[in-house]
């Protein structure tokens, strides 16, 4: 939900607190029939496995894994937290530069 910047999903969303809980996601899928998984797993062994059991499990359902798209980051929460920092720094020397221009107009 950070990700898009969505206070709301527009979609129902499971959030495992270990991979020890993907067999009562897996469950809790078929039960409502989805027709697309979007996982977020962990860029490691573990978020590996896990991804596997869910095309293992889930044949028939369209599976999008996105462990690439904040890859070298091991998992999303780390890509925000770098994202967040590069921004933060990127604004800093904004207002560096602002600073140093604003500076110079005075002195001439």
């Amino acid at each position: 939900m950070t990700l898009h910047r969505q206070h709301q999903p527009p979609h129902d969303v499971i959030i495992l607190n270990s991979t020890g809980q993907l067999g009562k996601a897996i469950d809790s899928i078929k039960a409502k029939d989805y027709n697309e998984i979007h996982s977020y797993f962990d860029n490691d062994s573990a978020g590996e496995k896990a991804f596997a059991k869910l095309r293992e499990q889930l044949k028939d359902k369209a599976l999008f894994d996105y462990r690439e798209s904040y890859c070298p980051h091991n998992d999303l929460n780390a890509y925000l937290i770098a994202q967040r920092e590069q921004q933060r720094q990127q604004h800093a020397q904004a207002k560096s530069r602002e600073l140093a221009l604003s500076l110079e107009l005075k002195q001439t």
